[in-house]
């Protein structure tokens, strides 16, 4: 996650920007794998839904969110990022989901990105 938590930086946007949408939602591919492979959902939930955003991976991810919303070229997908949002949100503080469909969610735009090179 080297240079997301600073969103204002022009820097990290024109990097971000310059990526396509599966390649921007695949960062957050990498940080939902990570979560999943090291059993890190529990103590992200013990912290409760207020947190989300505030410290760790959940601000990593947030920080991932907001780059990819404010890019222009994603408006047609704003519904899509947000919804997926949601559903992120959904599995690490309600358990509605297992780590296999949150691996499959996520993997799909990192299989969708390695179409495209």
């Amino acid at each position: 996650m080297k240079g997301v938590g600073n969103v204002e930086s022009g820097r990290v946007q024109d990097s971000f920007f310059g990526m396509s949408f599966n390649h921007q939602m695949s960062w957050i591919d990498e940080t939902v794998s990570h979560i999943v492979t090291h059993n890190l959902q529990p103590k992200i939930r013990a912290e409760g839904r207020k947190a989300y955003g505030q410290k760790g991976y959940t601000h990593a991810l947030k920080r991932i969110f907001e780059v990819i919303k404010s890019d222009p070229k994603n408006i047609t997908n704003l519904d899509e990022i947000v919804k997926a949002e949601r559903k992120l949100k959904d599995y690490l503080y309600d358990g509605k989901f297992s780590d296999d469909e949150m691996l499959s969610c996520w993997g799909k735009y990192t299989q969708n990105y390695m179409n495209e090179l």
